[in-house]
């Protein structure tokens, strides 16, 4: 671990984030510094401020947190993912189109598109899509074969007791239960 001291200069962003706090929207601005390390550009400190003054430790105490973290010369794009796993209680929001789990997940999809502004991190792939039907012009996808799960004579034999005592769920689901492994 190469903790990393502040240059004299350094440059960043900062972004403005709006977020609802019951009754009016606040306004949050959160800037992110970056250096140039090992010839990359790299998040060195975050600063959260807002006018509610309410909030003025937890804001310092994330932006102390973060910037710590940025310091310590180690890949850093986890702070990013972590806050956007961060739910609030009281709902998500949406802001711009997107869905934030809270305003914690915000700032951490606001570092993460920093980050990927910078050319800290690269943006993932674009998932497949799921077809239920293959799209006109397409081959067809291959299938994936699923097997049965075998019974042992005990377990076959308990399924068949059952249905014979006229259990309603193994008469009603009797092909269910023999696909699945069944536990009596």
């Amino acid at each position: 671990m190469t903790k990393i001291e502040r240059p004299d200069v350094v440059h960043g962003a900062t972004y403005t984030l709006r977020w609802n706090e019951g009754v009016n929207d606040e306004l949050y601005y959160l800037t992110i510094n970056d250096i140039i390390f090992e010839g990359k550009r790299h998040p060195f400190e975050m600063f959260l401020t807002s006018k509610n003054v309410t909030h003025y430790a937890w804001e310092v105490g994330l932006s102390r947190m973060v910037s710590a973290v940025f310091r310590r010369g180690e890949s850093v794009a986890f702070v990013a993912y972590e806050l956007q796993e961060v739910f609030d209680p009281r709902g998500a929001q949406h802001v711009d189109g997107e869905e934030y789990k809270s305003l914690l997940a915000f700032i951490g999809k606001t570092l993460e598109r920093h980050m990927l502004d910078i050319g800290y991190i690269e943006a993932e792939p674009e998932p497949e899509k799921f077809w239920l039907r293959e799209p006109p012009g397409k081959p067809p996808t291959p299938t994936v074969e699923i097997t049965k799960t075998p019974y042992d004579k005990a377990t076959l034999d308990a399924i068949k007791a059952k249905e014979a005592s006229g259990d309603y769920l193994a008469r009603q689901h009797k092909e269910d239960i023999e696909d699945f492994d069944v536990r009596f």
